[in-house]
């Protein structure tokens, strides 16, 4: 029985020491409030803005875990939360159509925190592109073991980007083309270096389209430089009919889809 005890004793000293060591990694995210909906003894809905430098997974737990401490006493916590605080000042639900400033705006929501323990929510997720599920990453917030992104390139998840588009005079022309690029993310995450060549296109429109899309994705930092190759294929279908002109389809790690269609 006292060796049972011992090595029962043991064990949770080393849960704790685990914890202890996941929770010191836990540094205080800087945050700045924006748009507060609500904030009572029951809910807080807010909106709030982070560098983008703290835009990484590990990092975005933490976040939540400075969140449900503000909220203690909430039952339900809903945190949208932007890498532009005038995003997170002025951003609001709603037809980005009706408002181009508002669609600005939402290019800079990565990520949303839920609490909700009715619902069992306790998760952030994490957006490299709003409201493109495909790519969305959910963490945990209880969990601390390693987090793992559906978005994904040389192993070092993908958190942000400028949206796809097809580009107009292609569109016009009714043109197809594929783009291969090659790049190097940095230890800061950024893309530098990007070169590439051109496909079945020679007006070099794809190409241009590619490279300046390439260069505003954005990466978890880390100790390497890696070396990545990312192909870009434009395919303009004219027969399927859709309710969206463009849609946007990944296969990473090496590979993003850009269909266009007209509208019917």
């Amino acid at each position: 029985m006292r060796n049972i005890l011992t090595e029962l004793v043991f064990a949770f000293a080393i849960v704790l020491t685990l914890t202890g060591t996941i929770i010191a990694d836990c540094r205080a995210i800087q945050y700045r409030d924006g748009n507060v909906l609500a904030d009572s003894k029951t809910e807080a809905v807010i909106q709030i803005s982070i560098s983008q430098s703290d835009l990484e997974p590990q990092k975005l737990r933490c976040l939540a875990n400075q969140l449900k401490e503000r909220f203690s006493g909430a039952e339900k916590i809903l945190a949208v939360i932007f890498t532009s605080h005038d995003a997170a000042l002025h951003w609001h639900v709603g037809s980005v159509e009706a408002d181009p400033a508002n669609w600005i705006r939402q290019s800079y929501l990565h990520a949303v925190y839920t609490y909700d323990p009715t619902e069992g929510k306790d998760y952030v997720e994490l957006f490299p592109i709003y409201d493109m599920s495909e790519i969305e990453t959910k963490i945990d917030r209880r969990s601390t073991g390693p987090i793992s992104c559906r978005a994904q390139v040389a192993q070092r998840c993908l958190v942000s980007l400028q949206r796809l588009d097809y580009p107009v005079d292609a569109f016009r022309r009714g043109e197809s083309g594929e783009v291969t690029l090659t790049a190097k993310i940095m230890k800061n995450g950024e893309i530098k270096s990007v070169v590439g060549s051109e496909g079945a296109n020679k007006s070099g429109t794809f190409s241009q389209s590619a490279l300046k899309n390439l260069k505003t994705w954005k990466f978890e930092q880390a100790p390497t430089i890696d070396n990545i190759r990312i192909r870009y294929s434009y395919v303009f279908d004219n027969l399927e009919k859709q309710n969206r002109a463009t849609r946007v389809h990944f296969t990473l790690p090496d590979g993003v889809t850009i269909t266009a269609s007209p509208m019917h």
